[in-house]
């Protein structure tokens, strides 16, 4: 619950990642990545939020021939893993996949 006087604001953050490299472009360098291996990444915001944030992200399609996806592995008010998926013969395993997202939640300003 907000304290009398205090000013919530809502706090935006997106980006790309460029699975394969590593590196991601984000909104005004509010966050840093972490490669915690193939098809796994961290994303720790720079300023933390209240609570958890939402978060979501899609995968973006590149020279991958099956199909991917993205799965919000974990969410905390500093960071959130994300995890990049192909499904390959039928069975899904963690893989570099290039993904944006974009994070939504409340900050005390």
């Amino acid at each position: 619950m907000p304290r009398i006087g205090q000013r919530l604001d809502h706090s935006i953050i997106a980006g790309t990642v460029d699975a394969s490299a590593g590196t991601m472009v984000c909104s005004d360098g509010a966050a840093t990545i972490t490669d915690n291996g193939d098809g796994d990444f961290t994303i720790t915001f720079n300023h933390d939020f209240l609570t958890a944030p939402n978060v979501s992200a899609t995968s973006i399609a590149g020279a991958e021939a099956a199909p991917s996806t993205c799965t919000i592995a974990a969410v905390t008010t500093t960071s959130v893993q994300i995890q990049t998926i192909t499904n390959t013969a039928g069975t899904g395993a963690l893989a570099d996949v290039d993904f944006s997202f974009i994070v939504i939640g409340r900050r005390d300003m």
